[in-house]
Formats: structure tokens, C-alpha cells, sequence
């Protein structure tokens, strides 16, 4: 067995039951907030995505934005959702687009609809401008990209200015602003213990040592988002808010994701199994989890380079290779949410929480890179040998 001891047995109902209580399970395989994955078989609970658009405005009348809301399986059941557009560059106000709401019905096996939103031409010169469609209070179906970007692309030519007679005053040249770096923010539901919301800080802490690049700010009603906002609640995410001490510590997942690629998420959500949350493990429960709310494995250029059950990532091979020179891939799990935890064991990205250190390897920081974020490799831990190459 190794420095592992054992393994989890899965019992008939497929419910994880603990082998000698020195290994836990951090998410089931049928957990919804883990799906979906490419190639998954499981019974998972649908979520809805909403596409971006662009559309020229033209001069005069209106043209159509079309979003697509799309569920990732058909359901057996009816499922709703609410929509609405929210203001960015353009506004509703400024007469840029006709503000729209409503609710979404996807009857038994339907699993595409489109929502239409008007813009207004005019034949102002202007850069282009960015409003958005946002999905919310989803039932019978899970949010897992809830908001659309419409590209307003201006169409009329620029203003001619005629030029100086007479030299400007000279200004002092502007001083660069430091880089902020990459910035977590945490929100709490009510009822989460101190203790929880101290391992929370520490977990976006390390992870905030890790990944240290600024992402562009994204609008969010009221207020701007600098660099993901993840909210923590007691209750696992999805249709249980528990499953029994031992079963699933915790679940996590991004709710909101940039538009284009690398898609990063700029929200998510974390729940943690009450059952759990004395856990001695919580920040190390809490730092796998907030990697899955940065996108591992549903950041949209993550995605791009799941093959299979492998990750084919340049940066996370060119890691993996250090260790396994014959190595072309990194191995995944068979629903393609986490590293295998046959082939790397204690690696923090495994689906299992083993006894001793869980390692924030390189191959993570590496598959991060990948994902589209800009990272620190000596943020990683220090000697981590995976579990298949140990002597």
C-alpha cells in the first residue's frame, strides 16, 4: 500500500465508505457541481451555459443579438431559468440596446433556446461596446456559465480633427500603476464558522502565491470583480446539502466564466458538508476545492486540452515529463475532473484526501499555466514524487 494505506472501497450504492479512515472522499463521482466532464457516463444534474455574440449596429432600426442557452444534457424533467441583460460599456439607458427579462422553459429533451435582444444603430463614432445576458434562478439544471457578452461592433467611421495650430503644454508622462496581482475575494453565507472562514483565507492565500498574473476586472451590477469572487457556504453544492460524515467533504465549481478564451472564471461557489466541516484537513480541503473554482478542469482552454481521460496542456506534460520522461499526457480520472489518483496519490488534485501532505505540484501550477493564467513554479511544493514512480 505504500505511504497511501488504503484505498476507499465504493459499496453497492456506490456511496464511498472509508477503508481504515485515513482517506477521504473530496467529491463523489455522481457529485453535480463536479459535471460536466467530456466523456462522463454518470448521472449528473444538467447545467445551463448562455453563448457570447457579436452584432453590428448599423445606422438606423435595430439588429438582433441571438444568445444561446444551452443545456449540457437533455433532461427528463421540465427545467427554467430567469434572464436578464446587464449593462456594461453599452446601456440601456444610453439607448445602445432595448433591456430584456423573462424566463426559459426547456420541456423533457430539449436542450437549446435562444433569447433575443435588440440593439439600436445610430451613426455616432464610437469603440466598440459590451452588454451582457445573465442567467439566474435555474431550476431542474445547475448554472454553470451564466453570463453572455453581446460585442456591439461599431460600424461608422471615425471623426475627423483637424490638426493643432499651437503645441500643447507638456504633462508629466502618467506614472505605471503596480500590478495588483492576482486578488481572491471571499464571501461567506451565513452560519459559516470563524474556523471554516480562516481555512477559506488561507486557501485562496496559497493559491494566490501560486497564480500571480491581474485578469481584466469584469462589471458585476454595482460593483467590479478583481480577480474571482468565490462564495462559501455550509451545505455541498447541488441537491444535498449533506451526505453523512466522511462521504463528500465539499464540492466547488465557477458559476460565471470571461468570455472567449481562456475563459477564466471571474465567480464561483463553494459548499462544505456540515458533517465536515470540523475537519482537522479543512484548509487543504478548501485549497483542492478553490482550484476547481478557478477553472480545473471547467475553464474553457482547461477543457480544450482534456483528450480522453488525459490532459494534453503543454506546460502540465512538460512538468509531468520532468518526472516520467516517456510521458505524452497526464492522466485523469475516468470523468476527467481531477488528476488519476492511481498515478499520482497525494498530488492536491486528486479526487481522494490522503494521510500527510496533499502537494500543489508543479504539473497543477503547470496545468494552470495552461488554462490560461499566469503563474509562480517555485509557489509549488517541494518534493513530490507521484505515487506510481515511487520506489
Amino acid at each position: 500500500m505504500g505511504l497511501l494505506g488504503k484505498r476507499l472501497a465504493a459499496d453497492s450504492t456506490r456511496r464511498f465508505r472509508r477503508g481504515n479512515w485515513d482517506i477521504e472522499s473530496l467529491e463523489r463521482r455522481d457529485c453535480p457541481a463536479a459535471a460536466p466532464f467530456p466523456g462522463s457516463t454518470f448521472n449528473a444534474v444538467p447545467t445551463l451555459s448562455v453563448s457570447d455574440v457579436t452584432v453590428t449596429e448599423g445606422d438606423s432600426g435595430t439588429a438582433t443579438a441571438k444568445f444561446s442557452v444551452r443545456l449540457s444534457a437533455a433532461s427528463s424533467s421540465t427545467v427554467r431559468v430567469s434572464y436578464g441583460t446587464a449593462d456594461s460599456t453599452a446601456t440601456a439607458s444610453g439607448r445602445d440596446y432595448q433591456s430584456t427579462s423573462g424566463t426559459i422553459w426547456f420541456a423533457p429533451n430539449e436542450i437549446v433556446k435562444v433569447v433575443s435582444v435588440s440593439v439600436i444603430g445610430d451613426t455616432t463614432s464610437e469603440p466598440d461596446e459590451y452588454f451582457g445576458l445573465r442567467l439566474s434562478g435555474a431550476v431542474g439544471a445547475m448554472i454553470f456559465d451564466g453570463m453572455g457578452t453581446c460585442t456591439i461592433g461599431n460600424n461608422d467611421p471615425p471623426t475627423v480633427t483637424p490638426p493643432q495650430t499651437t503645441a500643447p503644454k507638456p504633462s508629466p508622462s502618467p506614472s505605471p500603476s503596480p500590478g495588483r496581482g492576482f486578488q481572491i475575494t471571499l464571501t461567506f453565507a451565513s452560519g459559516v464558522p470563524t474556523s471554516v472562514q480562516t481555512a477559506a483565507r488561507a486557501a485562496a492565500t496559497r493559491w494566490e502565491q501560486v497564480i500571480t498574473g491581474d485578469l481584466p476586472d469584469v462589471p458585476d451590477g454595482t460593483t467590479v470583480v478583481d480577480d474571482i469572487v468565490i462564495n462559501v457556504q455550509m451545505g455541498l453544492l447541488g441537491n444535498s446539502s449533506t451526505d453523512g460524515q466522511y462521504g463528500t467533504l465539499a464540492n466547488a465549481g465557477p458559476t460565471r466564466l470571461r468570455p472567449g478564451l481562456p475563459g477564466l472564471p471571474w465567480k464561483a461557489e463553494c459548499g462544505i458538508d456540515p458533517a465536515d466541516g470540523g475537519s482537522s484537513a479543512m484548509v487543504t480541503i478548501l485549497t483542492h476545492e478553490f482550484g476547481h473554482a478557478l477553472g480545473f478542469p471547467n475553464g474553457r482552454q482547461f477543457q480544450s486540452y482534456i483528450s480522453g481521460s488525459t490532459f494534453t496542456g503543454p506546460n502540465a506534460v512538460r512538468e509531468y515529463k520532468a518526472l516520467k520522461a516517456s510521458a505524452t499526457s497526464v492522466p485523469m480520472d475516468n470523468v476527467q475532473g481531477h488528476w488519476d489518483e492511481a498515478t499520482f496519490g497525494s498530488e492536491l488534485m486528486t479526487p481522494m484526501l490522503n494521510n500527510g501532505t496533499q502537494y500543489l505540484s508543479r504539473i497543477t501550477v503547470g496545468a494552470m499555466q495552461d488554462a490560461g493564467y499566469k503563474v509562480d513554479y517555485t509557489k509549488a511544493d517541494k518534493g513530490y514524487v507521484p505515487s506510481a514512480l515511487a520506489a
